[in-house]
């Protein structure tokens, strides 16, 4: 990332943070060793090396979803994620973000029907799930430490926990679990927030997947990567 763009993203996530110190202090679910964590600065470098590794590749992972509710109410369901040189789309049964061919586009589903309308494709490129959490432990807001490993869509996977220590961003919520394979596909991501925590666990991974998989992902959306979609009214 250029020195502009670091100090750009450090000056807004700062305030972010900074925005959010409330909901960290009323959280109902405090990190469980009382909030005094000791930062590993090995653990950080293996997980964002790991993070652009996975940004770098290519693979479809299906996962179980799930949200959980303060209250205790839950809901569940399939989602996919496909990542290529040119085309990321996250899709579930209801909704779709996709980039493809330099364009941007966030789909609904309803039925057999789908809308897909252009975002706006104006302002710098968003940060890297690495660079967020690098810049974030910079700032002295997170904490990354290692976590025992697992098994997932049966892929061994190496697991960091991000925690909280002053404020939170909504993307990381008190804490993140995150659990990547030795070629960072990312396979179980947990989010822990204030009203709900979400998570997503892998249950089917290709990797490399030849380009005709990436078409039909977009097919069904009515899409390709240089066709244009409806574009939002104003």
């Amino acid at each position: 990332m250029s020195p502009d763009r670091r100090v750009a993203a450090a000056g807004f996530l700062a305030a972010a943070a900074a925005l959010a110190v409330t909901t960290a202090l009323a959280d109902p679910r405090p990190p469980p060793d009382g909030g005094t964590v000791r930062h590993d600065p090995a653990a950080l470098a293996e997980l964002t090396a790991l993070l652009d590794a996975g940004d770098r590749g290519s693979w479809v992972v299906e996962y179980d979803y799930r949200r959980v509710l303060a209250d205790g109410r839950a809901t569940g369901a399939r989602v996919t994620h496909a990542r290529g040189d040119t085309v990321r789309i996250t899709r579930d049964a209801t909704s779709a973000e996709v980039v493809a061919g330099g364009a941007r586009y966030h789909c609904t589903i309803v039925g057999e029907e789908v809308q897909c309308l252009a975002s706006d494709p104006s302002g710098e490129e968003p940060l890297s799930r690495a660079e967020v959490v690098r810049t974030v432990v910079d700032l002295g807001a997170y904490a990354v430490t290692r976590l025992p490993g697992g098994t997932f869509a049966g892929e061994p996977a190496r697991c960091f926990r991000v925690v909280a220590v002053r404020g939170v961003l909504a993307a990381l919520g008190a804490e993140t679990v995150q659990c990547l394979a030795a070629d960072g596909v990312p396979l179980r991501t947990r989010v822990t927030g204030a009203v709900r925590t979400d998570e997503w666990v892998a249950v089917a991974v290709e990797r490399d997947p030849p380009p005709e998989r990436y078409t039909a992902l977009l097919r069904e959306l009515a899409l390709s990567a240089g066709a244009p979609a409806t574009t939002p009214p104003g």
